[in-house]
């Protein structure tokens, strides 16, 4: 995979900050790094509608590199780059690598912030090219008061897969997202909805979908530590082109995931996270009608 379109704003921000100081405040740093413990009811690969049936564990890794540059008071870089690993015990097959680079630049005007990312991620199957993906997304985003914070976005993508060239696609997607913050910010809720317009190479795989999304966060102060409790439910619904085989309607998906998460500090640097999801995917293709839970428990450091 090459990164012909991250390059160039990657360098401009790294060169740079190759001189300068972690303690100047106009420059921010941050690393994590994640290690745990995952539960599959259904190992399997949505992007080309896999999947076994069969559960399984898996270790997983994830390291996060971020940048950032606050060049002028209105004016806004930043940058990071993140791996993630996911290892099966039995089901090596599905042993997954994501690398992904992202670049924002945004600029705040008088009645809003305008900006502008890009993300490109490289997935590998079994050590084997699979996925490359990338991303433009161009933004409108502000916050009203003290409690509001509004986006709206259109995001152009291109999907490569390299083993099912008829599952190549273009799409272009628009997106609105609400967040609502109460108690000082120690509660808030999110709304979101994406309009999802992706044409693949072959029309069997195209579809107009529709998103919905909400999430409620709270942070709690219990055996003094600020803990974070996360819970969130996300609905996609997507008409196909055509049908799969003759004879038959076009495809339907309706497919609604919800997800938990509870995050303890341990310490100034690490932190106990608790994850559970649930995915119950409902088609009128066999393939991809299936239900999934998983599990996890992993150990953050952010430093």
């Amino acid at each position: 995979m090459t990164y012909n379109t991250m390059l160039p704003v990657v360098l401009l921000i790294l060169c740079p900050a190759a001189q300068a100081e972690t303690s100047t405040s106009n420059w921010t740093f941050a690393n994590e790094f994640e290690a745990g413990y995952l539960y599959d009811s259904n190992v399997g690969l949505s992007q080309i509608d896999e999947n076994t049936t069969e559960s399984d564990q898996a270790l997983q890794l994830r390291g996060k590199l971020q940048l950032g540059w606050q060049a002028t008071e209105q004016l806004n870089i930043s940058t990071s780059y993140q791996y993630q690993n996911k290892n099966y015990r039995d089901f090596s097959s599905f042993d997954q690598e994501i690398t992904t680079l992202m670049a924002d630049i945004n600029y705040q005007l008088a009645w809003f912030k305008v900006g502008v990312s890009q993300h490109n991620a490289d997935a590998k199957v079994a050590h084997r090219d699979f996925l490359d993906f990338r991303q433009t997304s161009y933004y409108l985003a502000d916050l009203i008061g003290d409690s509001i914070y509004w986006r709206l976005g259109h995001q152009r993508l291109t999907k490569t897969l390299q083993d099912y060239p008829a599952r190549n696609a273009a799409a272009s997607n628009y997106s609105a997202d609400l967040f609502w913050f109460f108690h000082q910010g120690s509660r808030f809720v999110t709304f979101g909805y994406t309009h999802e317009d992706e044409v693949a190479a072959d029309a069997k795989f195209s579809y107009l979908g529709h998103q919905l999304r909400s999430s409620l966060n709270q942070t709690l102060d219990l055996w003094g530590h600020a803990q974070k409790l996360s819970l969130s439910v996300d609905y996609k619904n997507r008409d196909y082109s055509s049908a799969w085989l003759p004879n038959q309607a076009a495809r339907q998906d309706n497919v609604t995931t919800f997800e938990g998460q509870w995050q303890a500090p341990l310490s100034k640097h690490f932190t106990l996270a608790v994850t559970a999801k649930h995915t119950n995917s409902a088609s009128t293709v066999e393939a991809a009608d299936y239900r999934d839970t998983s599990a996890g428990v992993s150990l953050q450091l952010e430093f």
